[in-house]
């Protein structure tokens, strides 16, 4: 029983973390401003890497002794790409589906009165900075 929770578990944590990889490539190709923070660093990109293939790995072993014992050894042995598999669909499609929602929500954001305060306050803090570079020289 121990197994089949831990098997679970750990095909949990690969698709959460590789659903957020996925979200952090697609939103790195669609709007590169809008990446998260710690996807800037290539040590986040590694560890995310490694915990994603260590889980997938552990979770696909625990379901290849589970259907060997229930089926049989071919169809156990089948089970560890099939796992796999599923694991890549399932977190691509979870990633680049928020992906998309949070860009549909930015675009959305785009014409609205709030967004043009912003931009004009960032226009404004730009003058300033310049204004003060001048001053300095």
């Amino acid at each position: 029983m121990e197994l089949i929770i831990s098997g679970i578990i750990s095909l949990i944590i690969a698709v959460l973390v590789g659903a957020y990889r996925q979200f952090c490539i697609t939103m790195e190709v669609k709007a590169q401003w809008n990446i998260p923070m710690i996807w800037r660093y290539s040590f986040a990109r590694f560890l995310s890497w490694i915990i994603v293939a260590v889980s997938s790995i552990g979770a696909a072993f625990v379901f290849v002794g589970i259907f060997s014992v229930i089926f049989n050894d071919f169809i156990g042995k089948f089970s560890f790409g099939v796992v796999l598999l599923i694991r890549w669909v399932i977190s691509g499609q979870l990633g680049v589906s928020k992906a998309n929602k949070a860009l549909a929500a930015e675009r959305a954001f785009e014409g609205t009165e709030e967004y043009k305060e912003i931009l004009d306050e960032g226009e404004r803090m730009k003058e300033e900075y310049i204004a003060k570079q001048k001053q300095k020289q």
